[in-house]
């Protein structure tokens, strides 16, 4: 990395964030806040142009929804479009804008039409049961009587409430229109003075008022007038839908609005961490050292610039920019989920990538899945062309496709057993190892010894970042006793077994005592050595041999390569066991059945032993293999740049992130 420390006329700053965010190479220090220059009129052209972009994203999605592309795609493929036609959205955004407008009154239409569609339909499921009643409902009152429509519910709160008005409103008239079962259609005919008192009534006594009173006609014409109101507003309905289809035919504009407005947003941000006074600006932030010349010429191209450029001062913290061959980058995926390491220590993936791809490929280890993963990734990457995390994470998948064919071979797996269950047990396909359905115990000393290759490498890492530090003593103390110590016991148990017989079984037993010995011993000497107290490192050096505990637990976390592996063949094994009794059926279509049940059983096989490799290949990573070195807290590198979402802009130069040579 290479600190850039940039100084300019007030009147170059758009220019300036403009080159910045095509070349896509510098993160840019926010300068102390007192020297901030968030304008009010930036922040305000910050606003409007955030909640416009939110508008069309709600915009985008809606019409996604409604409207779904033609041909799409299981993955998002950015469509490309030339520079020139990328700035022309921003020429045209006050006319985009207006059809955003349109789009939004028009779903804002549509739901209006559908309430008042709605409210006529509960309308006319009121006035079904009235529909042959032949009252006018706008006969609702006279000079000095009301008439109130409703429905009794209960026959013996109707009964209490003839009682109750013959008391209280003697005069009034409870007179049944129509009865279904148990339900009475009343009309009820009260003098106004006791209006107020029978409504009381009818409302104890359960009776619904019918709320279309006052409508002129009788129930059956007001019914027939709403179903033509109705007829009217779903025509409108149709108009506006069409309306909308036609409005998004500019979904591919308001796309590429979208992108430009998060440019616009990506610079009004970075504007905000600039220092100003009234006629200059300045700043400093981080660039590749690779880039560093090239975007340092663009400056002074675009404007009277002073530009200046220097390696990081010692303790000067920088962001870190991952820079490896195609075959590390292609498992950078696995290391940027986890953290970044600080800007002291080494890089991990020539160290992690290869022991990923092959505990991957071990842990799914059939040459019949291994081929599917690596053809099914590839086609994504050159034949779809996916982007951004789906090809990081396809990549990956595809060199442990090839791992996986790999270990199938050794292990002698193609989808299971696949060869026999086809050829009735008359040809089988070859282990050129052994197979670990057969042999179990001989997979999971491989793991375990494999695994303790595998933490031996992460120590080594530890001794180089000590180097790093400038205190290799100190890493060599903390590692190469265990080095010591864990080799001398499997040398130990190697001579102590019988692997090996007469006298060489002997020594093999006393080097592997003396190395254990002496590991235990430098334990001691480097925690003495760590200390002013010789008595207290020494103890400390007694309690320190006790992580052995830990790194058995490490080793023997290894063992679930055995159980995935096993786990990946038993359940092949039993798919093709059930698909296999179609073979015995006498008929001819035999082998299609077979098919019809093999084919999805083994792709939902590989999906899960897919899901599990991925996991617990991760996790072997994270847990074993880092516990030994990795501090990590440092931060990705994170430039200013174009950081498109719908649209990918022709001869715009590449992002630096991930892009290594």
């Amino acid at each position: 990395m290479k600190k850039i420390e940039v100084a300019a006329l007030a009147k170059d700053r758009d220019r300036i964030l403009s080159t910045l965010t095509r070349e896509g190479t510098v993160e840019i220090v926010p300068v102390h806040k007192e020297e901030a220059t968030a304008s009010p009129e930036d922040q305000k052209r910050l606003r409007e142009t955030i909640q416009l972009r939110s508008r069309l994203a709600d915009a985008l999605k809606e019409m996604d929804r409604r409207f779904p592309p033609e041909n799409k795609s299981l993955f998002t493929l950015r469509e490309k479009i030339s520079e020139d036609d990328f700035k022309q959205a921003s020429v045209e955004s006050e006319a985009l804008e207006q059809s955003l407008n349109a789009w939004e009154d028009a779903l804002s239409a549509e739901h209006e039409l559908k309430n008042q569609i709605a409210n006529r339909r509960d309308q006319q499921s009121i006035l079904e049961v009235w529909s042959d009643v032949p009252i006018d409902l706008s006969v609702t009152e006279t000079e000095k009587t009301f008439v109130i429509y409703g429905i009794s519910n209960d026959p013996q709160l109707f009964a209490e409430l003839k009682t109750q008005l013959a008391d209280e409103a003697p005069e009034t008239a409870l007179l049944s229109l129509k009865e279904i079962g148990k339900q009475k259609l009343l009309a009820v005919l009260t003098r106004k003075t006791d209006a107020a008192r029978v409504r009381s009534r009818l409302t104890g006594a359960d009776i619904h008022p019918l709320p279309l009173v006052g409508q002129e006609g009788t129930p059956a014409e007001v019914y027939a007038r709403l179903e033509s109101e109705i007829t009217g507003l779903e025509a409108n309905l149709a108009e506006n839908r069409h309306t909308q289809k036609t409005l998004s035919e500019k979904r591919a504009s308001f796309q590429v609005l979208y992108d430009a407005l998060g440019e616009e947003e990506a610079k009004l941000t970075a504007a905000a961490k600039l220092g100003q006074t009234d006629r200059t600006i300045y700043f400093s932030g981080w660039i590749p050292e690779r880039r560093a010349e090239r975007t340092k010429k663009k400056l002074l191209e675009t404007a009277d610039a002073a530009v200046s450029l220097r390696d990081p001062l010692e303790g000067e913290e920088f962001p870190i920019l991952l820079v490896n061959n195609k075959f590390n980058q292609a498992f950078e995926v696995i290391l940027t989920l986890f953290g970044a390491p600080t800007n002291d220590e080494s890089d991990p993936m020539p160290a992690m990538a290869p022991f990923y791809m092959l505990i991957f490929g071990m842990m799914l280890s059939d040459v019949g899945y291994g081929l599917l993963l690596t053809l099914g990734t590839a086609y994504l990457i050159y034949g779809m062309k996916v982007e951004g995390s789906v090809r990081a994470m396809s990549k990956m998948l595809m060199l442990s496709g090839v791992a996986s064919i790999v270990w199938g071979f050794m292990f002698g797996g193609f989808f299971g057993d696949l060869v026999s269950v086809l050829s009735n047990n008359r040809v089988h396909f070859p282990a050129l190892w052994f197979d670990p359905m057969d042999a179990p115990m001989n997979l999971l000393v491989f793991s375990m010894i494999f695994g303790i290759v595998h933490l031996f490498v992460g120590m080594g890492m530890k001794i180089l970042n000590a180097k790093r530090f400038g205190n290799l003593w100190d890493g060599l103390f903390e590692t190469v006793p265990w080095y010591l110590i864990i080799t001398g016991i499997l040398v130990l148990l190697g001579g102590s077994a019988g692997l090996v017989e007469g006298d060489l079984a002997g020594v093999l037993s006393n080097v592997g005592k003396w190395m254990m010995i002496v590991g235990a011993a430098l334990v001691i000497i480097g925690r003495i050595r760590s200390t002013s107290n010789p008595f207290k490192g020494f103890f400390s050096g007694i309690l320190g041999l006790y992580d052995i505990t830990s790194w058995l637990s490490d080793i023997l976390s290894y063992s679930r390569i055995l159980a995935l592996v096993l786990a990946t063949s038993v359940i092949a094994v039993v798919f093709n066991s059930i698909a296999g009794m179609m073979l015995g059926l006498p008929t001819p279509l035999n082998y299609v059945v077979f098919a019809i049940i093999a084919i999805p059983t083994h792709l939902l096989n590989l999906a899960l032993s897919s899901l599990s490799a991925y996991v617990h290949a991760s996790r072997l990573q994270y847990i074993e293999m880092f516990g030994k070195f990795f501090d990590g807290g440092g931060r990705y590198y994170q430039p200013l740049r174009r950081d498109t979402k719908y649209i990918n802009v022709l001869n715009a130069p590449e992002g630096e992130l991930g892009d290594a040579e």
